[in-house]
């Protein structure tokens, strides 16, 4: 049996010795005080994997052997006691997870403009870093990036910044200077990174702010109410997760990037009265749909935005219709789902399905010339040939009656599931002030629910039948059912 295993060692040890260069690529290498990986022979790039000097002012090279240094592998410098300072080449453009952990002796670190992210770690518990200035590249901060950096009293972040992990500044000498917090909220520079979780009632965002912080107000029981500025571009992941008294969440008409379950475990999450048709809106942004929703849905005309997460592990979900307000699909919104996106050609819907390899199937169009109404839906919604008729039956000062028909071959016919359907507003009308209402067989009148937008009131439905266009101030209740009043011919309530 000895025999047999040493045959086998050494038929390996003669296989490994014939494998040409490009077969051995991820064996270390050393220069030096370096150990290196080559990354590419064709590039001639490699990636510093440890060190074993003991400089204490560092500058590392740009190249070793040859290769271009283009990254800083992970815990590549972890525990480098002697290091006070460490000059990082241009050439880097990746730096690993707790690459410069634990180097206690570390005053000065200068980062590249290139750098796109910090990753978790990278310098958490150098203790004796007092500054830090990240590049404007840098787009990302993850957990715990800084954490333990117990002397660091000066952070430069730049607006480009749009993911801050939690804890990212945990336990600094910035996170725990009690001037920098204002009413229980840490701020850095425009971002807001964390709050005191006994922070009570409504708390407005600071003017300016671009990014939330993951989990900033996590826990925060007896926050009321959010208010988040129009300048915020980034909203982490569980901001406002278990803030059980939260019933009141303003967020910007913008379009922005959404963490996931923002809300999760909130009294707003919780309250069924937010949930419409088992998916969870604030404002236009489409924040959560529930795990049981099946068959296929149609995201809300006028939604700018739809969360991370949002549509994950929807197993039953088949089909996702997005409106053309959509501007932006935060990460994994549909992962574990099999479906396909209904977008517009051309629109960041296609984009967002080509990146993320999910099928994709343009919206079809139709449009009544002489009145401006505008049928939007999927292929299989629509009859094919179908032509949409259009008649305007009544007009007044602050309301128009229309007939609305799909035909097919000269006979009127149904969508075969729902389709988007844009209203022109006069411009003698306030869009904001309008609604639209359709005539039920049954005399009642049903609120559309429709939102304006770039000069239309768009709406989606399944069935055709008399609009009416009703130019009339909104009202903060439940108005799903109305009737015309027998003295102005406007709709009140039934």
């Amino acid at each position: 049996m000895k025999k047999r295993v040493l045959v086998i060692l050494l038929a390996l040890c003669v296989a490994l010795a014939a494998l040409p260069l490009s077969g051995v690529l991820a064996l270390a290498a050393t220069s030096g005080d370096f150990e290196y990986r080559v990354l590419s022979e064709t590039d001639k790039t490699c990636e510093i994997t440890g060190y074993t000097g003991a400089a204490t002012e560092l500058e590392i090279p740009a190249t070793l052997d040859g290769y271009t240094v283009v990254s800083i592998g992970g815990q590549a410098f972890l525990g480098c006691a002697s290091l006070t300072s460490v000059d990082i080449p241009d050439s880097v453009t990746s730096i690993g997870s707790y690459a410069f952990a634990s180097c206690t002796s570390l005053k000065n670190v200068t980062i590249p403009n290139g750098i796109t992210s910090i990753e978790r770690r990278t310098f958490a518990d150098c203790s004796s870093l007092t500054n830090i200035t990240l590049p404007d590249s840098v787009k990302a901060i993850w957990a715990e990036a800084f954490a333990g950096c117990t002397a660091l009293a000066n952070i430069t972040l730049s607006d480009n910044v749009k993911i801050i992990q939690e804890s990212a500044f945990y336990n600094t000498a910035y996170y725990n200077n009690s001037t920098n917090w204002g009413n229980g909220v840490l701020y850095i520079e425009n971002h807001c990174i964390a709050a005191q979780r006994d922070i009570t009632g409504m708390y407005a965002i600071k003017a300016g702010t671009k990014t939330i912080a993951d989990k900033a107000f996590y826990g925060c029981n007896q926050l009321n109410g959010i208010v988040i500025p129009d300048s915020t571009t980034c909203i982490g992941s569980y901001a406002f997760w278990e803030c059980e008294m939260l019933t009141s969440i303003v967020l910007p008409t913008n379009s922005l990037e959404i963490g996931k379950e923002i809300c999760l475990d909130t009294a707003y999450y919780n309250d069924d009265n937010n949930w419409e048709n088992g998916v969870l809106y604030i404002g236009n942004h489409c924040i959560y749909a529930k795990r049981n929703i099946s068959g296929a849905y149609t995201v809300k005309p006028g939604t700018k935005s739809i969360a991370a997460g949002a549509f994950s592990n929807c197993y039953s979900l088949t089909a996702i219709t997005l409106p053309e307000s959509v501007m932006c699909i935060s990460d994994s919104a549909f992962s574990e789902g099999d479906l396909t996106i209904y977008g517009y050609a051309g629109s960041y819907a296609e984009t967002y399905a080509a990146e993320n390899d999910i099928p994709f199937a343009a919206i079809i169009s139709v449009t009544d010339e002489a009145s401006g109404v505008v049928l939007n839906g999927a292929a299989e919604t629509i009859p094919a040939n179908a032509s949409l008729q259009v008649n305007c039956l009544d007009t007044a000062e602050n309301r128009i009656t229309y007939d609305i028909t799909l035909t097919q071959n000269g006979n009127p016919v149904q969508p075969t599931g729902e389709v988007t359907v844009k209203i022109p507003v006069p411009e003698t009308m306030n869009g904001d002030l309008c609604r639209v209402y359709r005539a039920e067989a049954d005399g009642t009148y049903t609120d559309m629910n429709a939102v304006y937008q770039n000069g239309y009131m768009v709406f989606t439905t399944d069935h055709f039948s008399r609009y009416i266009l009703q130019a009339a101030p909104r009202v903060e209740k439940d108005r799903s059912q109305v009737r015309f009043t027998a003295e102005n011919g406007d709709i009140a309530d039934a």
